[in-house]
């Protein structure tokens, strides 16, 4: 197996256009791509999560209950 690690932009489309080098010569492969990481120029705003969740109780209480569950 051969691990080839490569960067590339997609155009306009969403589409990326891949040229592989290999040293296997005439011969039908297998190509796996996974994409790791997505780059973006958008800032990802999350004001309109922010303060949603509300809690009742003992925060303290209910983690120590949580971690004698472990034991």
């Amino acid at each position: 197996m051969e691990v080839i690690r490569m960067k590339t932009k997609t155009d306009l489309s969403g589409t990326a256009t891949l040229s592989l080098p290999t040293e296997i010569k005439n011969s039908e492969i297998e190509v796996i791509i996974v994409i790791a990481s997505q780059s973006s120029s958008k800032n990802i705003k999350l004001d309109d999560l922010i303060g949603k969740l509300e809690w009742e109780g003992d925060t303290m209480k209910v983690q120590r209950e949580l971690r004698q569950e472990w034991e």
